[in-house]
């Protein structure tokens, strides 16, 4: 986690209940502090009984009011008991919790990376495979927390803890159960949450599983399309190579007004969205024309290309598509034109030569430096590309050199007679490919 600035530091002052250095409970040494909430501030500490682990402890604001500091203790409580009942690695573990005074406290697994609306605002949406996995582990720890009979109430980007792994993956975690509801438990419930990320049922205190599905759907909408404020409309954000035909069925049936409409887990909403999302990549990738040789096939390119980068790659691909074409067309112009016919059908003084403008526009063309293929016989070298890069190569029987005699065609005809050629064998048509 990122260190507090001295400014924070003295916004916290009034707030905080425990300063660097106290031990709390008589085990737990306060180190700094983290961050606060509405409830709580969250500090680094020390575990004196595992001295090589860091721990995240939360205690209650002292800054509450009167009818809040009642309150607060018991939803403490409510949350260390939710936290103990759920065993899943995607979701943040409690260690205990206990008092300090009158001061509350709840012991956490201390997680290193952040929140994940901190990386929506500096990056403004998530890459393709990146945000799959991203959902995939989130909605297993919905299913983690459903299977003890909890709701969230709460899930939104700020409550998604995550961490870039070195090799590419990512480790998620879910926190914050401070106003989670047990379906067990059967008296009143209280209105909870953040608008924006609320079921209509949750709204009129009936929260269940599904209302967790109803945000599901918000938080992939943030993860797409960049985070979203009460104040603007849904459409704006959208990004270049716009999903939102793949994406907009799902996203209404994840957020269906009525509950019995929407998925029925998350894990299930998270599979749908995969396969919409994976079928929209591939039909995309599909309209990309054939690759050229010695290029990322289109499957790869639609696969591990960032979605706002995929624009640019498509248009560099019909750009090559087009210098390729352009390229085989100059190598079929400037193959060699046969001025003579075969000596049998060839009379004495019957010699053809090439048209006079045919030889002007020839003899006009640059010299090319000649290479010599592996059968020996001497081809031009085309000139270097824009870039650098060698023009297309001939593949199988290569054609004679372009340079025309320095004495007239037809001189060199009348002092040389004309002479059979016999045929090459294993002669294959001309074919173009990249080195």
């Amino acid at each position: 986690m990122a260190r507090v600035t001295e400014d924070e530091l003295k916004e916290l002052a009034p707030a905080s209940p425990f300063h660097p250095g106290q031990l709390v409970a008589g085990r737990y040494e306060i180190l700094r502090p983290l961050g606060s909430g509405a409830m709580g501030v969250v500090y680094e500490a020390r575990d004196s009984q595992a001295p090589l682990e860091t721990r995240a402890l939360k205690a209650m604001r002292a800054d509450l009011k009167s009818d809040l500091a009642l309150l607060v203790p018991e939803q403490f409580a409510i949350e260390a008991r939710t936290l103990e009942r759920i065993k899943s690695p995607l979701v943040v573990r409690s260690y205990g919790h206990g008092k300090e005074g009158d001061t509350p406290f709840i012991v956490m697994e201390y997680l290193r990376g952040r929140d994940l609306a901190s990386y929506l605002r500096e990056h403004g949406t998530v890459q393709l495979p990146w945000a799959l996995e991203l959902l995939s582990k989130l909605a297993g720890a919905l299913e983690a927390v459903h299977a003890v009979k909890v709701v969230h109430r709460d899930l939104k980007p700020e409550n998604i803890f995550v961490e870039e792994e070195a090799g590419g993956g990512l480790t998620l975690k879910l926190i914050d159960f401070s106003v989670a509801k047990d379906l067990s438990d059967r008296g009143t419930t209280m209105l909870k949450g953040t608008p924006r990320y609320m079921a209509p049922e949750q709204i009129a205190g009936k929260p269940t599983e599904r209302s967790d599905i109803f945000a599901l759907g918000k938080v992939a909408e943030d993860v797409f399309f960049g985070l979203k404020r009460e104040a603007e409309p849904l459409e704006t954000g959208r990004t270049t190579l716009d999903i939102e035909a793949a994406f907009q069925p799902w996203f209404d049936k994840a957020t269906a007004p009525d509950p019995r409409l929407r998925f029925g887990s998350a894990t299930q909403a998270v599979a749908e969205l995969s396969k919409a999302l994976t079928g929209w990549s591939r039909r995309f990738a599909s309209s990309i024309p054939p690759a050229i040789p010695g290029s990322l096939p289109s499957r790869a390119l639609s696969r591990s290309l960032p979605l706002r980068e995929v624009a640019v790659g498509l248009a560099l691909v019909l750009v090559a598509s087009l210098v390729w074409s352009a390229m085989r067309a100059y190598a079929a112009s400037s193959a060699p034109v046969s001025s003579e016919r075969p000596a049998a059908a060839q009379g004495p003084g019957q010699a053809r030569t090439l048209p006079t403008a045919l030889l002007a526009a020839t003899s006009a063309a640059p010299p090319m430096p000649a290479l010599t293929s592996s059968t020996g016989v001497t081809t031009a070298a085309p000139p270097p590309s824009a870039t650098g890069r060698r023009q297309p190569q001939l593949n199988g029987a290569a054609s004679p050199s372009r340079q025309l005699p320095s004495k007239p065609a037809s001189a060199e005809r009348a002092s040389t007679p004309a002479r059979e050629q016999p045929p090459v064998k294993g002669a294959r048509p001309e074919s173009y490919y990249y080195q």
